[in-house]
């Protein structure tokens, strides 16, 4: 005879599961960032910008206006917290869309509850063919999580599923989490946004940008303790390899460790950089800063952001492939 403790963990179990198949394809972020749909989230897909979110930070004991902007990064147990409180409110919100959800497979549950923890269940009402073809089976069980995806179609209005008579092609499955769009323009608007939000504070700026591209080892993190990091783990180049990555849209970091006081780090951006007096190439970079010297909207270069007798001893990094 079942019991209500083994339905209650069956619940709990298939719960698990439904989150571990969502962890799979949705990365961990500790410091906020600004997603495709202009949205700023956090830790695992949690939206800031939604009624309620105040009221979630402060409950973890942190200033949601300094969470929001960036300057404080959750631990792995706020994250978790976060998590847990987000998916069991998407649970029920999606029950009440969707009410074939508790027959649908973990794997489908896990893209509906994606849908709901990017969009909203607002947001994912708009999008019944693909409701549709989620609960049909028409999308594998093996389809990666789409959340992301809808959120920038919808944000861009290039996605109306009301016109789709056909169900959409299911696309290939990933070896990994679908990577943010590195064009140059992309890097720089997230270097932009980085900025507004972090005008007085490098390491913030620098570590948000990192995040939003999926490196979000930067994050709580001083300068020093980036440009540690970094000389550590990640692929050291040279200031023609930084300008020429950054115009292909990948990420690199200008640093500088001060051993008797605060360093400075920049994200560089596309540009075709410059060469100084002192005949060393210097590309451009972008971030914040405590002093106005050191802050850059893009048009300095690293050997305007640090000074003649700093500059040229500025180290550019790379992550190492994944």
């Amino acid at each position: 005879m079942q019991t209500k403790d083994d339905n209650q963990s069956g619940s709990d179990s298939r719960l698990q599961r439904i989150k571990t198949q969502i962890l799979k394809y949705e990365a961990v972020q500790h410091t906020a960032y600004t997603d495709a749909g202009g949205n700023r989230i956090v830790g695992i897909l949690f939206n800031l910008d939604r009624e309620d979110a105040r009221g979630e930070i402060e409950a973890l004991g942190l200033s949601f206006d300094e969470v929001r902007n960036g300057r404080t990064a959750l631990t792995d147990a706020q994250v978790d917290e976060l998590f847990e409180n987000s998916i069991n409110d998407a649970l029920q919100a999606v029950r009440n869309e969707v009410p074939a959800f508790d027959d649908l497979s973990p794997e489908r549950q896990a893209i509906l509850l994606d849908m709901t923890l990017t969009l909203g269940v607002e947001g994912v009402s708009r999008f019944q063919a693909r409701l549709a073809e989620i609960q049909s089976g028409h999308i594998d069980a093996g389809t990666p999580l789409i959340g992301y995806r809808l959120t920038a179609l919808s944000a861009s209005g290039e996605y109306d599923d009301s016109q789709q008579s056909e169900p959409a092609e299911a696309p290939e499955q990933p070896e990994a989490p679908e990577q943010p769009d590195q064009s140059s323009a992309a890097l720089k608007d997230l270097a932009d946004q980085a900025f507004q939000d972090n005008p007085n504070e490098c390491n913030n700026s620098t570590a948000q940008v990192a995040t939003a591209m999926g490196y979000d080892e930067l994050s709580g993190k001083l300068a020093n303790d980036q440009v540690a990091y970094m000389d550590a783990n990640w692929k050291e180049v040279t200031a023609e390899e930084a300008r020429d990555l950054a115009n292909n849209g990948e990420l690199v970091v200008a640093g500088l460790a001060n051993p008797a006081g605060h360093g400075h780090t920049a994200i560089v951006v596309p540009g075709d950089g410059a060469t100084k007096p002192d005949g060393n190439f210097y590309p451009n970079v972008q971030g914040g800063a405590s002093n106005p010297a050191g802050k850059s909207d893009g048009t300095k270069t690293a050997g305007d952001v640090w000074s003649v007798n700093d500059r040229g001893d500025v180290s550019y990094y790379t992550p190492k492939e994944k």
